[in-house]
């Protein structure tokens, strides 16, 4: 997670919020595509590394990300109504043990969770029309 969060940190200053957030996405899906493919040691850790990598990157894609897209003028009530979104993620864990208690399996789980990130995706296109971004070095001015 470490080591995700300076990696992560460092794509959104040299390219953006955006692009970091599709490498998360990548690293995730890479992440349920072992888990859900693989039984040996060496590949459950793989995988492990790979979740922890992107879900470490995150939480600096989260807040620049607002940042870019709102700017600081709105960056308090846009985080508050994010930490709606991230109630999913702090709920996740026992869904996931709840799945499994039905199922016998965390297969569910990683398919639907690479469903999601699938849509996630393809939404990502549209997210980014040019001109959109919010210009922090001219609010600053201002």
């Amino acid at each position: 997670g470490v080591i995700g969060k300076i990696s992560i940190g460092a794509a959104i200053d040299r390219y953006s919020a955006l692009f970091a957030a599709r490498v998360s996405i990548v690293f995730t899906g890479i992440a349920m595509v072992i888990l859900l493919s693989s039984q040996s040691y060496l590949a459950l850790l793989t995988g492990a590394s790979c979740l922890g990598f992107a879900m470490g990157g995150l939480t600096p894609v989260q807040y620049a990300m607002v940042a870019e897209r709102f700017g600081v003028v709105g960056y308090g009530r846009i985080m508050g109504l994010l930490s709606l979104v991230t109630f999913w993620g702090q709920t996740s864990p026992v869904v996931a043990a709840a799945v499994f208690d039905k199922t016998g399996s965390y297969a569910p789980n990683y398919i639907a969770t690479l469903i999601v990130l699938s849509l996630v995706a393809v939404l990502s296109i549209w997210l980014s029309p040019p001109g959109r971004e919010h210009d922090l070095a001219n609010e600053k001015k201002a």
